[in-house]
C-alpha cells in the first residue's frame, strides 16, 4: 500500500519526502474498497484506483472534510464535513 501512497504523492505533484513523513503528512484516514482508495489530504477527500494512477479530489469546500469511508464496491464515499462550525456526515 505504501507504494500506492508514494505514487499518489507523485501524481499530486507533491515534493518527495521520506516514506515515514509521507505516511504522516500525506495520506490520512485511508479507506479501501475493492477498486479504490479514498483518503483525506489538505482538508479535502481524494480518491485513487487501487492499481495506481492520478488521484481525483472529491471535495473542495471551505472547511474541513475528513474520515472518508468507501462502500465495499467503491461507488459511494461518506465523509465528515465541518463547515460553518458543525460536523456533519
Amino acid at each position: 500500500m505504501l507504494r500506492r501512497i508514494l505514487a499518489t504523492a507523485a501524481a499530486l505533484g507533491l515534493p518527495a519526502l521520506s516514506a515515514r513523513a509521507q505516511e504522516t503528512l500525506l495520506l490520512r484516514q485511508p479507506s479501501v474498497s475493492e477498486r479504490h482508495i479514498a483518503f483525506a489530504y489538505a482538508s479535502n477527500i481524494w480518491i485513487v484506483e487501487r492499481s495506481g494512477g492520478q488521484a481525483r479530489r472529491l471535495t473542495s469546500f471551505q472547511g474541513t472534510s475528513a474520515q472518508p469511508k468507501l462502500s465495499p464496491d467503491g461507488r459511494t464515499v461518506a465523509f465528515t464535513g465541518t463547515y460553518a462550525g458543525n460536523a456533519d456526515v
